[in-house]
């Protein structure tokens, strides 16, 4: 299945509503990743402070879908006072890609929810995005077809592998 960029930011919009306005991100790998993979990263939420991170949800998975296939947010972005690529868990992730023997910008990479948060616990609205994102994630899993995924996080009651797991055991 190839993926339609206009496909995906209507899906957002449907899907989001006016969250879509909120400052997040949907995408941490490039749309030249949104094909048949091995592999599909994700973790919770974008972190940090979104009183200063101004990029919206929508502005965000626009941006990488028209601008840049080839971009990795655990390679390419400043997180905090780190260089790109630089922080302790981006570089976990580009060491994990390894240990897979993979290239951190073939494997598609996303969040489960959008909306970006200093905590985890300051999550607004957290069951609702967390059901409004899933319908995000059912197509972009429906493209990728990975054999595994790989979730980021260790909180058993708020975190990738907790979310996931809910899905595929209720």
């Amino acid at each position: 299945m190839i993926h339609s960029s206009e496909k995906i930011l209507n899906l957002i919009k449907d899907e989001l509503g006016e969250y879509a306005n909120d400052s997040g991100a949907v995408l941490y790998s490039g749309s030249s990743t949104l094909v048949q993979g091995q592999f599909y990263i994700i973790g919770l939420n974008p972190a940090g402070d979104p009183n200063h991170i101004k990029t919206t949800v929508f502005e965000q998975v626009q941006n990488i879908l028209n601008e840049k296939p080839d971009y990795n947010s655990y390679c390419d972005e400043e997180w905090g006072t780190y260089k790109r690529g630089e922080s302790l868990h981006q570089q976990r992730v580009q060491s994990l890609a390894k240990v897979l023997d993979m290239n951190i910008r073939n494997i598609f990479a996303a969040n489960i929810i959008f909306i970006r948060s200093t905590k985890t616990a300051t999550i607004k609205d957290y069951d609702e995005l967390r059901r409004r994102c899933w319908k995000v994630h059912e197509y972009f899993l429906s493209v990728v077809q990975p054999k595994v995924i790989l979730c980021l996080g260790c909180d058993e009651n708020k975190s990738a592998f907790s979310e996931l797991k809910k899905k595929l055991c209720s």
